[in-house]
């Protein structure tokens, strides 16, 4: 819920000053980087692989995955 005029879904992201710019374009581009190595596992058949053994040996004692 907005308190003023300026509602950040409409008028974008705003900075007081260019080092938390700075730091806010680091953390985004560390989480990027951190997505793009995310989706290239998911296309990697030894990653599925061991992804779908954790997911039977969860689904054998019980634990939901």
């Amino acid at each position: 819920m907005a308190t003023g005029l300026f509602i950040p879904e409409l008028d974008g992201d705003t900075f007081p000053s260019l080092k938390e710019l700075g730091e806010y374009l680091c953390a985004l581009e560390e989480i990027r980087a951190e997505g793009a190595w995310l989706r290239a596992a998911e296309t990697n058949d030894a990653y599925a692989w061991e992804e779908e053994q954790d997911r039977q040996r969860a689904a054998f004692f019980g634990y939901p995955y």
